[in-house]
């Protein structure tokens, strides 16, 4: 039994079909990368950087999103100090970011009230916002609340924590770290308070708590974060509060020197914490504070299992400081 070869017609059809779609495609790839309206422009950048020169921003006070009044008191970290009552609150709305693992899928924040005040020493930032439940202590797949302000240290940095040769300056309050600086360190048995140790090399006492138990030096040598230098790992932290340097989601970096200040209270269902800190600083890795700049915030909820990327932000604001 023979069979008959396919006819031209029946070859050249498919062909057609194929070549047809190749020239949509095609045509497709140069609308994008031509267009713009492509994915960068929807990525606001700094307007103005070299930590927070006057250049990128334009008019008078009433132009700026967030608005730095003057005042004669000196600051305080204290979130209810009177002092704060001067503020103009700035509602900032915020969303769960999305564009890097781990993404967060579901908001549970919507926004935060943001008061900025400066004595012209100092400035401040008070952050507010709800959370029916105060989460401190970290264990596996439980994490503790927590804020970021961040600032562009180079000009076009993108809020996505900077990019490529482009920096920003992060601060973090953590909610662990306060309860840390409130009350004592947190170790495994404020978690598991069940726990037991039978024996740790060259440490002293019963209950083998951290650090109490772990002064001697050759005692530590079990702490294999502790040993390394990683700046997460303190047990001695004087602020509850961290400073970074980021060029991007995976690149942020712990700097040596801190300059702010922190202290956090809740109560009422809400968060109310500040960050304190100079204007200027001898740190090139800090933002120093002029007329105006641009700011972003981000917050954590920790009984949503909030963590690392898994957070809420807002874009970049541009603020002024009135006199």
């Amino acid at each position: 039994m023979s069979t008959s070869e396919p006819s031209a017609k029946s070859m050249f059809l498919p062909l057609l079909f194929i070549a047809s779609i190749l020239v949509v495609v095609a045509f497709l790839v140069v609308l994008v990368a031509t267009s713009p309206n492509r994915t960068e422009s929807l990525v606001p950048t700094a307007k103005s950087g070299g930590g927070g020169s006057d250049a990128g921003t334009s008019g008078g006070a009433s132009d700026a999103d967030v608005i730095i009044k003057t005042v004669k008191t000196e600051l305080t970290t204290d979130p209810f100090a009177s002092v704060w009552n001067q503020a103009t609150t700035k509602t900032v709305m915020v969303v769960p970011q999305q564009m890097a693992a781990p993404a967060l899928q579901k908001a549970t924040i919507e926004s935060v009230d943001l008061d900025v005040l400066t004595d012209g020493k100092q400035i401040g930032f008070r952050f507010t916002w709800y959370d029916a439940s105060a989460d401190y202590n970290v264990d596996t797949e439980r994490f503790c609340d927590a804020v970021a302000i961040q600032f562009p240290l180079d000009a076009d940095a993108n809020f996505t924590m900077g990019n490529r040769g482009k920096k920003v300056q992060i601060i973090q309050w953590k909610a662990l770290w306060q309860k840390d600086l409130d009350e004592h360190f947190q170790d495994v048995a404020d978690v598991h308070p069940y726990t037991w140790s039978d024996l740790y090399w060259f440490s002293s006492g019963g209950a083998q708590r951290v650090p109490d138990a772990f002064q001697n030096p050759v005692s530590q040598q079990w702490f294999i974060a502790r040993q390394s230098g990683n700046p997460v790992s303190k047990w001695d932290r004087k602020q509850p509060l961290d400073e970074y340097v980021a060029e991007g989601y995976g690149t942020l970096t712990s700097q040596t020197d801190v300059a702010s200040q922190a202290k956090g209270m809740h109560r009422d269902n809400k968060w109310r914490v500040v960050i304190l800190r100079p204007l200027t600083t001898s740190d090139s890795l800090d933002f120093q504070f002029k007329t105006d700049g641009q700011l972003a915030i981000a917050v954590w909820d920790g009984k949503a299992d909030n963590v690392a990327g898994r957070k809420h932000h807002s874009y970049w604001m541009t603020f002024k400081v009135k006199p």
